[in-house]
Formats: C-alpha cells, sequence, structure tokens
C-alpha cells in the first residue's frame, strides 16, 4: 500500500491494528501527527508513541495525514483545536505590493 508524503510523521512503522480508541467523553486533547485517514477512522501517533483511533464520523472537518493535530471532544463531536475558525483569505488575489527603490549605477 502507497502512504502519504511524511509530513510531520516521524519514521518507522505504526501498526494501525493496534490502536487505542480515543474517549469522546474525555475534556482533554490529543496531541500528535496524523498518521492515517480512512473511510471510518483517522488514526494519529501521540505524544507516547501510541496510535490513537479516532470515529471520522464525529469530526466535521477531517485533518491531513501528516498534519501535527491537536484534537479534542465536545459534547462527543471531534474538533481540530488547532485550526482557526476565521475563513482563510483568497490567496489568489496579488498583495499590494512594496514600493521598489532604485539601484544605484555601479563604476565599472
Amino acid at each position: 500500500m502507497d502512504s502519504e508524503p511524511q509530513g510531520m510523521n516521524p519514521r518507522g512503522i505504526h501498526r494501525l491494528d493496534t490502536a487505542r480508541d480515543a474517549d469522546p467523553k474525555t475534556k482533554g486533547e490529543y496531541r500528535g501527527a496524523v498518521l492515517h485517514v480512512d473511510k471510518a477512522n483517522i488514526y494519529q501517533l501521540g505524544n507516547d508513541s501510541q496510535v490513537v483511533r479516532h470515529d471520522r464520523d464525529r469530526f466535521k472537518e477531517t485533518p491531513h495525514v501528516g498534519e501535527g493535530a491537536r484534537i479534542g471532544y465536545d459534547n462527543g463531536r471531534g474538533a481540530m483545536l488547532n485550526r482557526s475558525a476565521e475563513p482563510i483569505p483568497n490567496r489568489n488575489v496579488a498583495a499590494p505590493s512594496a514600493p521598489t527603490r532604485g539601484t544605484p549605477d555601479r563604476e565599472r
């Protein structure tokens, strides 16, 4: 099976079949790189090098493989805590350019 670019994921083999389930009732957060995303689950490598499995149906937005994620739960719903709720500005619009200074002629 091909994998996504490594991103923030540490090198090595991370077994998804031994992942522990995230507890959606917890008030804490899960931090670490996202290892894999499939139709049903999001797999994250925690600080303790343990793989955590999140139920993808609990999320409004899905993290990307390799992304460093802070995932928390509120009333059983998963949320990406390190993403801004504000919309990202349109990146196709050219930013105003800074005034340029003329370069002095050099003597040869």
